[in-house]
């Protein structure tokens, strides 16, 4: 099972978190527990940092050995603005990393490798411009509902992506809104001929001054995955 997909699923932007925070996630498919994703934040305004890793639970024959960790730094304001980006990945399929910068035109690629090869063109710096990078938009989306309504793109050095989200709604469980993620550049056709759109489903509640995602459902290639705060 490729966990990747969860990052690829979580993608956003807007706000930012205070002081120093760790989100840590349980990932289940069915009932069995198939992996962990771990968000370690750091804010001293205006700058903030993030650090994300991935992990599968190791259950042989079931899902694959997948770890990712990314890490980014930038500024905070109404909006985030990532600088700086790093990201080592291995989905069982593919080992890769990258390393990205933000200039005045949008997200730079300083290095991207990946084994085996990408047979696939990254999108040009015209076409990422105001992109995020993965682990400051999943720090967006962690920690807060403030993105129910919006949409958004990210870019890991090679895909791009974006997430749209319908309004939010309020009950006695929370905050909850939905969605879509779909691939847009980057890539491979039969990629793309698989499938293109990822219907997201997210729950936030109160804690502290402010909210945080609680448990979401994201659809993947597999089948749905839940993702549920520790």
């Amino acid at each position: 099972m490729a966990l990747r997909e969860i990052v690829l699923g979580l993608w956003l932007l807007a706000g930012g978190a205070a002081g120093a925070e760790i989100f840590d996630y349980d990932v289940t498919y069915g009932p069995l527990r198939v992996g962990r994703l771990t968000l370690r934040t750091e804010s001293r305004a205006p700058e903030y940092r993030a650090e994300l890793v991935i992990r599968s639970a190791g259950l042989a024959g079931v899902v694959r050995a997948v770890r990712f960790e990314g890490r980014a730094s930038g500024r905070q304001g109404d909006l985030l603005r990532p600088l700086r980006y790093f990201e080592r990945a291995d989905t069982g399929r593919r080992v890769s990393q990258a390393e990205l910068r933000w200039e005045a035109d949008g997200a730079r690629v300083i290095l991207y490798h990946a084994d085996p090869v990408e047979d696939v063109p990254a999108p040009g710096l015209g076409v990422v411009q105001g992109a995020l990078d993965p682990a400051s938009a999943v720090l967006v989306v962690l920690s807060g509902p403030q993105i129910c309504g919006q949409g958004f793109q990210v870019f890991d050095g090679q895909r791009l992506s974006a997430l749209v989200l319908e309004a939010g709604s309020s009950g006695d469980d929370g905050i909850r809104c939905a969605g879509h993620y779909r691939r847009i550049a980057g890539y491979r056709p039969q990629d793309m001929a698989e499938r293109q759109e990822f219907v997201l489903r997210l729950r936030y509640v109160a804690e502290g001054a402010g909210h945080v995602l609680a448990d979401a459902e994201v659809q993947t290639l597999y089948g749905k995955v839940r993702l549920k705060r520790r």
